[in-house]
């Protein structure tokens, strides 16, 4: 009853049920002796109501305690949340997400506040099940049924709930024939397994998908501007050794598809789809949009900077996380780094530089830490970059500022493990070595943009902990 399986995502209250009901009935025995001893002195009644007022001291106690970092009432975050992730979407899109603090959010806001109901919600986590890819080929509320050619006999549970991957062409395929050849009960489309069972497959790594160029910018997938970097296909490998039905089910809606509906992707979705399409994303806030434009770089999606902006300053709300008065929790931190908003405001910022757009980009560094202060959602590398942003449009007070705020907690936390004597100090060498990293770093960046007085600054308190480090050194 009191503990939880390993490498769980979080506390999960449920797992203590057990032990809640022992309590309960110890409480209650407990209250009953107290009763009863009170009732020897006094009348039943007056014994009822002191037992009463003695046992209310436990609970004020506990709620005296504790409501200030349980008290949630004001945070909107996860209902802001789901409500971005469907305002990221163009009309009439399809939305792949993945876990349930991704998708029950949507459908709160869809099915109770009505936000954007012409978007079909398509959790990946679900689309294994033949009863889900029914229903997805099913309207609801103002959105269309998703492309999907494939009967529902070819999906049944037991039915291609895996596809291995067969190079027998080296030549690439369209997505549409292999979904065909996936479908086919002919038993020549079937490859033998190690266990002697014969299984569908997909018969080719390189996939691709065809693009009409006029289709794509006459429903707004591409705007006109960009349309000389629309590719002819969108191809790609599939590096995986087999996938899931789910996957399977992805991979004919796109085939299906034609570009007539927009694609979407959330962040977790993305990460846990195989299909290796990160080339042909665009980042539009809370989600990445399956485009026909080809991105190279270790990033993930391109940047159309109107849209972003739109989105990330105009339409998006933040959970009232800057309000003093709303408890930022761990919880709440977390799912700040699990979003990678500051990361999104990064690119933004960026970007808007690099078309020369500088007040917009001024916009946009002040806004991320408006909604973000450090009281709140504190200051990580990410600020680190922002700043750097702040100085590449001159703005050298507001960049100075972040990194006299990221400095000071890395001299307070060096100052500390100096401080802590050799059976602990030792231990904590890496975290020791990654702060006076992090101290290097803001000295290196104040100087290669001229912020002279705070690159000395910061050198003097590297180089008085460094004493103190050799001082340290020598004492043990």
């Amino acid at each position: 009853y009191l503990n939880q399986t390993p490498m769980q995502p979080r506390e999960r209250d449920y797992a203590y049920v057990g032990s809640f009901y022992a309590f309960a009935i110890w409480m209650g025995l407990g209250v009953l002796w107290i009763f009863e001893f009170f009732n020897k002195k006094l009348s039943e009644q007056s014994a009822s109501i002191l037992s009463t007022v003695v046992c209310l001291a436990v609970p004020a106690i506990l709620i005296a305690e504790n409501w200030d970092d349980h008290d949630r009432s004001g945070r909107t975050l996860a209902r802001d949340w789901g409500v971005n992730y469907l305002e990221s979407c163009a009309p009439n899109a399809i939305l792949f997400t993945y876990g349930d603090n991704d998708t029950f959010p949507l459908w709160y806001a869809q099915e109770v506040e009505g936000v954007r109901p012409d978007i079909r919600i398509c959790n990946l986590s679900l689309l294994g099940m033949d009863w889900y890819i029914t229903q997805m080929q099913m309207a609801s509320n103002e959105s269309l049924p998703v492309p999907f050619k494939m009967s529902e006999d070819k999906y049944l549970m037991g039915q291609r709930d895996f596809l291995p991957v067969s190079d027998q062409l080296s030549r690439s395929v369209e997505l549409g024939k292999i979904m065909d050849f996936v479908a086919n009960n002919d038993p020549r489309t079937r490859v033998q397994l190690q266990n002697g069972e014969w299984n569908d497959f997909i018969p080719t790594r390189k996939v691709y998908l065809e693009v009409d160029s006029s289709a794509v910018l006459a429903n707004g997938t591409v705007k006109p501007e960009y349309a000389g970097k629309i590719v002819d296909r969108v191809e790609w490998d599939l590096k995986e050794r087999y996938y899931s039905k789910s996957d399977m089910a992805v991979m004919e809606i796109l085939a299906r598809n034609n570009w007539e509906y927009p694609i979407y992707f959330n962040l977790s979705a993305q990460n846990a789809s195989k299909l290796n399409l990160n080339q042909y994303l665009q980042h539009e806030g809370f989600a990445y949009r399956l485009v026909p434009i080809k991105t190279e770089g270790d990033e993930i999606g391109r940047i159309d900077s109107e849209i972003l902006y739109n989105n990330m300053m105009n339409k998006f709300k933040y959970g009232n996380l800057s309000d003093p008065h709303i408890l930022c929790d761990e919880f709440a931190k977390r799912e700040v780094g699990v979003s990678q908003l500051k990361r999104t405001f990064l690119r933004l910022a960026e970007t808007l530089i690099e078309e020369g757009k500088p007040d917009s980009a001024l916009a946009v560094l002040n806004h991320v830490h408006e909604i973000l202060p450090d009281t709140k959602i504190p200051y990580t590398y990410e600020n680190v970059l922002l700043a750097e942003q702040y100085f590449r449009i001159t703005e050298g007070r507001a960049g100075g500022d972040i990194l006299r705020v990221m400095a000071e907690k890395s001299v307070q936390l060096i100052e500390y493990y100096i401080s802590l004597p050799t059976q602990f100090y030792q231990p904590n060498q890496r975290e020791l070595q990654r702060e006076i990293a992090i101290l290097r770093n803001l000295v290196s960046m104040a100087r290669e943009y001229q912020q002279n007085e705070l690159a000395k600054d910061l050198d003097d308190k590297l180089m008085s902990l460094s004493d103190k480090l050799s001082m340290k050194g020598r004492i043990d």
